[in-house]
């Protein structure tokens, strides 16, 4: 089962796991949106659920920063990020909103 209250970030080094020490990380969640750029030097986190339904969007590059873009997608758990090379963002799909109804619009995060 999932802890909301984790906030751990860990890095898979090849051959075993590791706890990366940060002095900032998203708040725990769990059913969250992530994915990374295709050359592995950025990840994105969006949305989930912890103690409420979450819509924040958070990257990693070496260490969380959290982004307060201009327009963002509204607060869900469940959706889909993936990268898409041709237009050099991360797609976000779908999900499923503080009502419990499936979403099925499409959100691009850019450039990487």
């Amino acid at each position: 089962m999932s802890n909301p209250e984790n906030t751990e970030t860990w890095a898979w080094y090849g051959s075993n796991w590791l706890p990366v020490p940060l002095n900032t990380s998203p708040p725990g969640r769990f059913d969250a949106a992530m994915a990374g750029s295709l050359d592995g030097r950025t990840i994105l986190l969006f949305g989930g659920s912890g103690r409420e339904l979450l819509g924040d969007t958070w990257v990693f590059t070496n260490t969380w920063v959290q982004s307060t873009p201009a327009q963002a997608p509204p607060p869900r758990t469940g959706a889909s990020l993936s990268p898409d090379p041709t237009s050099n963002s991360l797609l976000l799909f779908g999900g499923t909103d503080g009502s419990g109804h499936q979403l099925g619009d499409t959100w691009a995060w850019n450039p990487f």
